[in-house]
């Protein structure tokens, strides 16, 4: 994911990433993903 933004060097922030990005991420000792995506509105 070459979006990723080093904030610390505990945490890091980006964009949404796919399955295949979240298993690279794994394998390079990230732990958790915090979702900061807001739910949609139902359609009325």
């Amino acid at each position: 994911m070459s979006d990723v933004k080093k904030v610390s060097d505990e945490f890091s922030a980006g964009g949404q990433p796919t399955p295949e990005t979240l298993k690279q991420l794994a394998d390079q000792g990230y732990k958790s993903v915090v979702n900061l995506r807001r739910r949609k509105a139902a359609c009325r």
